[in-house]
């Protein structure tokens, strides 16, 4: 990844949502899935995505917690969606 401009290639953030989703805690795994579908987006809109460290820097929790409350994000891997916001306000 290209940290120098904050930029990636969409087959860089795949590969490393790919990398560390899997030995990730909660609040990384929904940090990959947010940071991957914004990736994904920008792609669509053939734009650069952002590093996953650019882009995490820029967010907080509340930010995590709007999107999957919008449903922005499919968090059924990791449990209810009330159980996911839950252990995110609790800082797991």
């Amino acid at each position: 990844m290209n940290n120098d401009n904050g930029l990636t290639t969409i087959d860089e953030a795949r590969r490393f949502f790919e990398d560390f989703y899997d030995d990730a805690n909660i609040l990384k795994k929904v940090e990959l899935k947010c940071w991957i579908n914004h990736s994904e987006s920008r792609n669509k809109n053939n734009n650069i995505p952002f590093t996953y460290y650019n882009y995490i820097n820029h967010m907080s929790v509340t930010d995590y917690i709007h999107q999957i409350n919008l449903r922005m994000i499919n968090v059924d891997d990791l449990g209810r969606k009330e159980f996911v916001v839950n252990e995110l306000l609790n800082g797991r």
